[in-house]
């Protein structure tokens, strides 16, 4: 598999225990956007975004991976995942930082033509 057939792995329903599927996260972000801003400040957007983002990788991986793209979607998704439960702060720089890689590239291309936002 492609990073690109990954990276669209959450949106193609793909359930997960403990991954909250994108309609219901979609949702949940809508339903919410006006107090993010207000708890966030000018974080509020970068972590809608990584929040789809490690939900992509986190999906992807437990769907199983191989091959060279395959290594470099679970290597991300081991990184993100880290930095999640270490904190805030750390699950934001690792995500800014994973962004600028062919797999945050291409994630983020998917997210786009799914939802419709980065």
């Amino acid at each position: 598999m492609s990073i690109k057939d990954y990276s669209t792995l959450y949106f193609r329903n793909r359930k997960i225990e403990g991954v909250e599927p994108a309609p219901v996260l979609i949702k949940r972000l809508n339903e919410n956007s006006a107090n993010r801003p207000i708890i966030y400040g000018d974080d509020a957007k970068k972590l809608e975004s990584c929040l789809f983002f490690r939900n992509q990788l986190f999906v992807s991986a437990l769907s199983g991976t191989s091959g060279e793209d395959g290594q470099k979607v679970k290597q991300a998704a081991q990184k993100i995942e880290l930095a999640f439960q270490t904190g805030e702060d750390e699950f934001l720089a690792a995500c800014e930082s994973e962004m600028h890689t062919e797999v945050g590239t291409t994630f983020s291309l998917a997210r786009k033509q799914f939802i419709g936002t980065d």
